[in-house]
């Protein structure tokens, strides 16, 4: 990690390769806009704006420092250079003094020791920990992994045909495989959620034309699972997803985000042995639910129609709405819950990261990206660093909190997941992530 010497005078190399990261990355292609060479980014453009000036290499036409006269954020810039032919290669904003570099360099990233205004050079100090994921560890013998969810300690995750598998990823990050149950007959396991003792799952049968929700017992001292239950969950073959409510009420939901939007949220209630019974359908509306959490007495859950909060009935299922946002324009697609600062975080399918807060269930939306698709939220309360998966691309972003629980945007990393993230805890700084079609991958955030 790169230390930028505490004084209010150092050299240009001190602080440029600290910053790089942020500041470059690849050129997908370049297409003619009415004359104008147009570079389309894989990625992010960084800090990229109009009036700086861009390094383009290895590319046949272009290379060269060229001023930039306009830019689509995460998409493509254009510059004074003409178009001549496609053509590929690496973009870089020339930075090429101190004082480029403070502007270049975010504010969180200043030592902590100062506070108040960060007027660059007198309180610009260890420039060092960006979040950036080293991978550690990959597992694809189980084929297409799908469902990711945890205990604290043990850690499981369907693999499709063949089933749900349980590691322990505690050793530095390395991928322990602990047991394995097979998927029986005909199903397909999709999504997980882990409760208690129990891991509850939700698999497809094409032959038969159902979906299941069925539940293992597992020993939390040795990890090794049990089967226990079986319910029919619906007759649509579309993705179910399940999650409960982290506590010992006994109910799990289950929702559909694809095919017919009036499934809604159903509830079903299980017993010390995981032996299930359905219990109600939330439908009000015929919105599609993703997915949800439970927090503070409420059940928060995100769909088509925004975030949306319940009060849960622990004997009936039967839950009550008490309040919807969906201020802009988003489909909340995926949510979790971060105790260290008392909000819930959504990714959304159009207006980026959202951050809230609630008072009884009333949702205050505290903070929003106002664009783009986001998804999978991970977050590590003890370095504060937020990770989201970008759904097209599979690459995630990096962002952190300010003081007004706001979020700011660090970086991005090509990861080509197609699937989710998974915080393993809080005392570890690791990330797992499932890729959706070959495995499960383990990385260590950079926070030292």
């Amino acid at each position: 990690m790169v230390k930028v010497p505490d004084t209010d005078s150092f050299a240009l190399t001190d602080i440029f390769p600290a910053i790089i990261v942020s500041s470059k990355g690849v050129i997908l292609s370049v297409t003619n806009n009415g004359g104008t060479a147009r570079f389309n980014v894989l990625g992010t453009t960084g800090h990229l704006a109009v009036e700086d000036w861009a390094i383009i290499s290895d590319t046949t036409y272009y290379n060269g420092t060229w001023e930039v006269t306009a830019i689509l954020a995460h998409t493509w810039f254009e510059t004074t250079r003409p178009y001549i032919q496609p053509d590929s290669g690496l973009w870089e904003k020339d930075l090429v003094s101190q004082i480029d570099c403070f502007d270049e360099a975010l504010a969180i990233r200043f030592d902590p020791r100062y506070e108040g205004s960060k007027d660059r050079q007198s309180n610009f100090r260890n420039y060092g920990p960006t979040g950036w994921l080293t991978n550690i560890d990959n597992e694809d013998n189980g084929g297409l992994y799908s469902g990711i969810h945890g205990d604290g300690y043990w850690f499981f995750c369907t693999s499709g045909d063949n089933g749900v598998r349980c590691y322990d990823v505690t050793t530095g990050g390395l991928l322990i495989l602990n047991d394995t149950e097979g998927a029986p007959g005909n199903e397909h396991f999709d999504d997980l959620w882990v409760q208690e003792y129990l891991v509850f799952l939700t698999s497809v049968d094409s032959v038969a034309g159902k979906n299941y929700l069925r539940t293992y017992t597992y020993n939390t001292s040795t990890g090794i699972m049990a089967q226990g239950d079986v319910i029919q969950s619906s007759t649509d073959l579309g993705t179910h997803n399940v999650f409960g409510d982290g506590t010992d009420s006994g109910l799990v939901f289950v929702v559909q985000p694809t095919g017919p939007a009036g499934y809604g949220i159903h509830s079903f209630k299980y017993d010390v042995l995981g032996n299930l019974q359905y219990k109600a359908a939330y439908t009000a509306g015929s919105y599609r639910y993703y997915k949800g959490v439970y927090q503070g007495g409420h059940l928060f859950v995100v769909g088509d129609n925004g975030i949306s909060s319940f009060l849960r009935n622990t004997t009936t299922g039967v839950l009550t709405l008490v309040d919807t946002d969906n201020l802009g324009t988003f489909v909340g697609n995926s949510i979790i819950y971060d105790s260290e600062n008392d909000v819930l975080i959504v990714g959304s399918q159009s207006d980026g990261p959202i951050v809230y807060s609630h008072s009884s269930g009333v949702l205050t939306q505290e903070y929003r990206g106002g664009s783009g698709a986001v998804a999978f939220p991970a977050y590590h309360s003890a370095s504060n660093y937020l990770y989201f998966q970008e759904p097209g691309s599979g690459d995630i972003r990096r962002y952190r909190f300010d003081e007004s629980k706001n979020l700011v945007y660090i970086g991005e990393q090509a990861f080509n997941i197609s699937n989710k993230l998974y915080i393993w805890g809080l005392a570890e700084n690791i990330v797992i992530a499932t890729d959706g079609y070959d495995g499960i991958r383990t990385y260590i955030i950079d926070f030292d």
